[in-house]
């Protein structure tokens, strides 16, 4: 397996594969995450990867959420991704009934007018749901055997 290597003068090498060297397919589903590709670290690529084969077995609509989902995450700061990481593995510890009550938040989150998102957003951090406004992380992929939970709405099982 690569490793990100140092090559003289301190420079890092990309970890593989490189964003050339991936399949057509692979590189039309991953499009979002083209422009930060070669940065990213190795297991990251390979939860990528295996969304994208996970990809051609999901729903239309589950398919449709996904691209939207790794636009939003690749729009995002490194630091807004370390958050939004950090988040999901706070959301995974909790117990079933703080789980939902995360879900029920997000679900009346989710219909609000997108200024008043906004206004949330802007306000008090703990007045906002879990989650808000994060996309599709790598570290919520699912397992191969499950490619229609990777559609699931729910901001903590977004892929």
């Amino acid at each position: 397996m690569a490793v990100i290597l140092t090559a003289g003068a301190g420079r890092a090498l990309a970890a593989e594969p490189l964003w050339t060297r991936l399949g057509s397919q692979e590189k039309r589903i991953l499009a979002p995450l083209q422009e930060s590709w070669d940065a990213l670290e190795e297991r990251r690529k390979a939860k990528w990867r295996e969304v994208a084969r996970l990809y051609p077995s999901m729903k239309p609509e589950e398919q449709s959420r996904l691209k939207a989902q790794m636009r939003q995450w690749a729009a995002l700061t490194p630091e807004q991704r370390r958050a939004a990481r950090e988040e999901f593995r706070e959301h995974t510890r909790l117990d079933p009934d703080s789980k939902q009550d995360v879900l029920e938040k997000w679900k009346t989150y989710s219909t609000l007018p997108p200024e008043q998102r906004k206004a949330l957003i802007g306000s008090d951090p703990a007045a906002q749901p879990a989650s808000a406004g994060v996309g599709a992380s790598p570290d919520s992929v699912p397992d191969a055997g499950s490619a229609t939970s990777a559609g699931s709405s729910s901001p903590a099982t977004a892929p």
